[in-house]
């Protein structure tokens, strides 16, 4: 009988633990680490806009500025999804970026304008 009341608490307190993953904050970003991170992936911005790489050597050319704005609910002072503009005139191409852990993430073309 003791075995049995043993086994039952110990059943009782395990499904009443939380995983260990529930803990977990989501995965976020805030949008000063989601600008050096969009910069950092010159064949992306390549694809969407050729004029934004230097042909010879495949690297962000001068001038391209991120601006980035977090949408959506803010946890701990970082965003799951943010809205990024990247500009160099006259092109500006707009893109959804969603974060993926801590230095992750997957960029969205939105649309190309020139202004």
């Amino acid at each position: 009988m003791k075995v049995l009341c043993g086994v039952l608490l110990a059943i009782a307190v395990l499904s009443a633990a939380s995983p260990a993953w529930s803990g977990r904050a989501p995965n976020g970003q805030t949008p000063r680490r989601a600008g050096p991170n969009v910069l950092q992936s010159p064949p992306a911005l390549g694809r969407w806009r050729a004029s934004f790489l230097d042909p010879t050597t495949k690297l962000l050319r001068s001038n391209v500025v991120v601006r980035c704005v977090g949408t959506g609910r803010r946890v701990g002072g970082a965003f799951h999804t943010l809205r990024c503009a990247v500009t160099l005139a006259p092109w500006r191409v707009q893109l959804r970026y969603v974060a993926l852990g801590r230095y992750g993430f997957i960029a969205q073309r939105v649309r190309v304008t020139r202004s």
